[in-house]
């Protein structure tokens, strides 16, 4: 994807500020938080992308399907997904500022699993309600000219579960690219890129309307998202 579109794909970035420090954290130290937090005995220990075959899928007693996002790169091997890329170093405090700045003006990247009450006859009708590209085929998330309907502007209310501390309000947002796959009747994947600032749950089941279009409207059906994985942003 990066050598097709000529722009770099990260994980996401953070700072992390330490209150009341005894002493600033030196290189040794920071390669230590490292090792820790991604479980691994080096620093630049990386396991393989997860491939998953959608059929040989395991599922848990509740019949619902484990791991079935692709992610791209993990480093190290947290057993809960968290890991941290190579080198940490010693920022300013007016990275904070900025690391917002930067992020509002930026595409991001995604891998979700969705299930509908929809039937889903094949990966043709799928893509077919989505308007959108085949997921590993050769356009994936870059279908942004006909016969693809992306990028597809959204209209998006505050998401009922963040209304308690958000103001009200109606905001336009972009996806700029979707790709969708077939994993059985009920149940598919897709990989899209946003406009920064999109709420890709509420894009996924419709968050009762307050988000148009969604996937639950372009499918008619009852929509919701199991598995939300954030690949990385364009910078």
């Amino acid at each position: 994807l990066a050598e097709k579109t000529n722009i770099k794909i990260t994980a996401r970035p953070f700072v992390c500020e330490v209150f009341d420090a005894h002493r600033l954290p030196c290189k040794i130290d920071l390669d230590r938080v490292v090792k820790a937090v991604n479980c691994s005995d080096s620093i630049d220990d990386k396991t393989p992308p997860t491939k998953v075959n959608g059929k040989d899928i395991e599922k848990d007693k509740n019949g619902w399907p484990r791991t079935l996002a692709e992610p791209n790169q993990n480093y190290g091997r947290n057993p809960i997904g968290v890991g941290v890329s190579f080198p940490l170093g010693i920022v300013p405090s007016s990275s904070f500022s900025g690391l917002q700045s930067e992020t509002e003006e930026k595409v991001k990247f995604y891998a979700c699993v969705c299930w509908t009450d929809v039937f889903i006859a094949s990966d043709d009708e799928l893509i077919g309600k989505l308007g959108c590209a085949k997921l590993g085929s050769e356009e994936d998330i870059n279908n942004q000219s006909p016969p693809y309907k992306y990028p597809l502007e959204i209209h998006q209310s505050t998401p009922l579960r963040v209304l308690h501390r958000r103001s009200s309000d109606v905001r336009s947002r972009f996806i700029m690219g979707l790709s969708a796959k077939r994993i059985d009747d009920h149940w598919f994947r897709l990989r899209l890129s946003t406009s920064a600032g999109t709420y890709v749950k509420e894009f996924v089941h419709g968050d009762c309307g307050r988000t148009l279009p969604s996937i639950q409207s372009m499918l008619g059906g009852r929509t919701d998202i199991t598995e939300l994985d954030c690949e990385g942003m364009a910078i």
